[in-house]
């Protein structure tokens, strides 16, 4: 009997080199020693954010992260003929208290990501608390036949400096955690193709090319 099996989108998971996350880590301290940041939502439930201003560093980084995407999935961009102008737009922190969340969503965009910065607790605890998917990053999705299905990744203080890259258009979610009164910190953001649109949430200074064929 043969097994066929379909194929399918996927996820990056990597650390990130450690002078680019005690850079990443330094700013989040910063900010958070500043306490200037502010929410988004006024829902309470929901973290607060602040956007970053200094991250080329980081943009180099995940413009690889694009490449190696494209190469290791064999992904289909839009215009593969072309070099195709991409956008990392600013990037976003979020500090997440005990019992926060991010409710299940998509983003803009071709690609997107979550970096743990700090994870505050002992994830054994959080584990024995029984709530459900507790202190998890998750991702939801439909299989070939139009059934719902979780992928959950429990996020434990090894996570901290790793990056899960994925397509925008991927449903995911965060669970809140319960046993530490620290801030949880990740930084978000995404790609997007150059639409012409010259503002200040997608800088043109910000650009880098990629080439569909690669």
């Amino acid at each position: 009997m043969q097994k066929l099996i379909l194929p399918n989108k996927s996820v990056l998971i990597d650390k990130l080199p450690d002078s680019l996350y005690s850079h990443l880590l330094t700013q989040c301290k910063t900010l958070e020693d500043k306490n200037t940041f502010e929410s988004g939502v006024k829902d309470k439930n929901m973290p607060k954010h602040i956007l970053i201003d200094d991250y080329d560093l980081l943009k180099t980084y995940i413009l690889n992260c694009v490449k190696l995407y494209i190469n290791e999935y064999k992904v289909t961009l839009p215009h593969t003929n072309k070099n195709i102008p991409l956008i990392v737009t600013k990037p976003w922190i979020n500090f997440q208290k005990k019992g926060q969340f991010i409710r299940n969503h998509i983003h803009d965009g071709l690609f997107s990501y979550n970096i743990w910065i700090k994870i505050p607790y002992d994830l054994s605890k959080e584990v024995n608390s029984e709530k459900e998917a507790t202190a998890s990053f998750e991702f939801n999705y439909t299989d070939i036949l139009g059934n719902i299905n979780s992928f959950t990744i429990p996020l434990s203080k090894e996570h901290e400096g790793t990056i899960i890259f994925f397509e925008s258009s991927l449903s995911h979610q965060v669970y809140p955690f319960y046993t530490s009164d620290e801030y949880r910190i990740s930084i978000a953001g995404n790609v997007m193709i150059d639409n012409g649109i010259d503002n200040n949430f997608y800088p043109k200074e910000n650009k880098g090319k990629i080439n569909g064929n690669i």
